[in-house]
């Protein structure tokens, strides 16, 4: 009566469960707060109740397979979506380095997440600024080449005027070389005509003197006194032509000079022509020769070429404009001491003539 029960071997019926214990109820309460923490959405689809000391283990067993049952599938769904999210998504590395796609790191170009250097970005980044650097080279050289053509064409069109107003400069100096010898020898004759009216004031005087005074010359002297007059007049006449020769010569060295300078400018000038540099200096000054460069280079020692024989040019015609100058200053000094004696004496004779009565 009191023996054990058999248990039955009726699979469908049921066998009354016993009341869970009080630590696996507390435990079950536990993990299904937590997991309506963590999962809310799931937790309000299912909308199952806690479990309680009434419910038998079936019923407890399917609400832990639907709270705890695919747990293992949402795990793996997470991860398969965070890694397609990282993967999407460019974002910077767990140390602050350069990005999935730009590229760019802390470090600064050339530089790689580990900071160590890169040999291909910074060799592509060193290639950009050469090419960078090569084209300012080439610019700059081109606009240096530009100035220095317009440089040149504005000396080589001065020095031409220069040489212009050279060449005036020395027409003006031969014109005024041929007026101060004329003056030269129109003093001359001044100072013949004024020996000359001197001599027939005091003839003149002589003549003039009263009929109670006549004039007799000494008999005895007659001889000297003719040697003395034709000494005077062989000596007059030796200045003159003296004077005559000196003015002669003045005009003829101006002359030779001017011609002279001539000779020489037309020489240098014949001799002038586009010298050029050698093919090896030239290269050191081209970068990337080409037709228009050489035709820039070509102008450019033509113009300085012309510019050295303009200015070799230039100083013969100062050094014979020197010459001329100074041989018309000793020409005009000459003149002065002329002027003076001759006004004397013209003053002297009106004086004279001013007392014959």
């Amino acid at each position: 009566m009191f023996g054990r029960k058999k248990k039955s071997t009726n699979p469908f019926e049921e066998e009354p469960s016993a009341p869970p214990p009080p630590s696996s109820q507390y435990q079950n309460q536990e993990k299904s707060s937590a997991y309506t923490q963590r999962y809310p959405s799931s937790a309000s689809q299912t909308h199952s109740p806690p479990p309680s000391y009434r419910s038998n283990s079936q019923s407890d067993l399917s609400n832990r397979e639907q709270l705890f049952g695919d747990a293992p599938s949402r795990s793996r769904f997470q991860a398969r979506n965070q890694y397609n999210s990282s993967e999407s998504v460019p974002t910077s590395d767990r140390y602050g380095g350069r990005s999935r796609y730009n590229g760019s790191s802390q470090y600064g170009a050339g530089y790689d997440e580990q900071g160590q250097q890169d040999a291909y970005g910074s060799s592509k980044w060193g290639e950009d600024e050469a090419d960078q650097e090569v084209s300012g080279l080439k610019q700059q050289i081109r606009n240096v080449k530009q100035d220095t053509l317009a440089s040149s064409r504005n000396a080589v069109q001065k020095i031409r005027e220069a040489e212009e107003a050279s060449g005036n400069t020395m027409n003006m100096l031969g014109e005024q070389s041929s007026q101060i010898a004329s003056v030269d020898r129109n003093l001359d004759l001044a100072k013949a005509h004024s020996d000359r009216a001197s001599a027939k004031a005091s003839e003149l005087k002589q003549l003039n003197r009263s009929i109670f005074i006549p004039v007799i010359k000494n008999p005895f002297n007659k001889a000297s006194r003719e040697r003395k007059e034709l000494e005077a007049v062989r000596q007059d006449h030796s200045e003159h032509m003296q004077e005559r020769n000196a003015i002669r010569q003045y005009e003829y060295e101006s002359k030779e000079r001017m011609e002279r300078s001539q000779r020489a400018s037309g020489r240098q000038s014949a001799n002038a022509g586009f010298r050029g540099r050698s093919q090896s200096d030239r290269q050191r000054y081209q970068f990337e020769a080409d037709e228009e460069d050489d035709e820039v280079e070509n102008e450019i020692d033509s113009n300085l070429d012309f510019l050295s024989d303009a200015v070799g040019r230039l100083k013969n015609n100062a050094l014979t404009m020197g010459e001329e100058v100074e041989a018309q200053n000793k020409v005009l000094d000459k003149v002065g001491r002329k002027v003076d004696p001759l006004s004397d004496r013209l003053t002297m004779t009106t004086h004279r003539l001013n007392n014959t009565r």
